[in-house]
């Protein structure tokens, strides 16, 4: 919702693949941050399903493309709906990630009457920590999170509403691809017919060629890493100031 602004007032503006038409200012670069989270993340092929989920204030605050404050009933209800389809031996994997900030919402309550079993943190536990021992992630919005996974290689299965969750055309491509190889789903019903058929072994779904190929797209584009990157970093700086010196003569 301020990328725009910020790109316009920026002489680079530095992304971790993505580039926009008509934004010469735009610099595809190999992300530090998701570097770490690669090295720092690996799978646990007999850990627990982590199911992570946020919550928002109920008063919207900002405009973007994403559930806002009003819209968390909503969202609340489909991941309700997503545990009523997942089976009972999913349930019993399931650690269910609560965001840190309640907002009012009352939900360790709500998850606790609705499925008294589940087991739930409330982001006490660090999320690398939680997801070194899981066999498999679910995400239900568009964030960083599911970026980290995908670095690590990590099997994730994503569900949001297309309604709120919106994209821009140039991104569409590559969430259809996550689509159609079952990655991304628009139903929490949907994941949940997902995450039943894959759950004992995640990898073996994860590590098909289809998979892999369609994944390892979607990061170059949105969330590229490199071995490389301080290096890579420090060359397209310094070209940077060499054109600025330059100019300057």
């Amino acid at each position: 919702f301020y990328e725009t602004h910020e790109i316009k007032t920026s002489d680079k503006y530095f992304t971790w693949g993505w580039t926009t038409k008509g934004s010469p200012s735009l610099v595809p670069t190999a992300s530090g941050k998701l570097f770490h989270a690669k090295r720092k993340i690996t799978q646990n092929p007999r850990g627990f399903i982590l199911w992570i989920n946020y919550s928002l204030p109920p008063y919207a605050r900002i405009h973007l493309s994403d559930v806002l404050g009003p819209q968390m009933p909503v969202y609340i209800d489909e991941q309700r709906r997503f545990l009523s389809a997942v089976s009972e031996k999913v349930r019993e994997l399931i650690l269910l990630r609560l965001y840190m900030h309640d907002y009012g919402w009352g939900e360790c309550d709500r998850w606790g009457k609705f499925d008294p079993p589940i087991k739930m943190d409330q982001g006490n536990m660090p999320f690398y920590e939680q997801i070194n021992n899981s066999r498999l992630v679910i995400t239900t919005y568009n964030s960083t999170t599911y970026l980290e996974a995908f670095v690590a290689n990590v099997p994730t299965i994503l569900f949001w509403n297309p309604r709120y969750e919106q994209l821009r055309v140039s991104a569409q491509p590559f969430f259809d691809d996550l689509r159609r190889v079952g990655i991304l789903h628009d139903t929490p019903e949907s994941a949940a017919e997902k995450v039943n058929e894959v759950y004992e072994d995640p990898m073996s779904w994860w590590s098909s060629l289809e998979i892999q190929e369609v994944k390892t797209r979607f990061c170059y584009q949105f969330a590229r890493t490199s071995d490389n990157w301080i290096s890579e970093w420090k060359e397209k700086l310094l070209k940077i100031v060499s054109a600025k010196k330059n100019y300057r003569k």
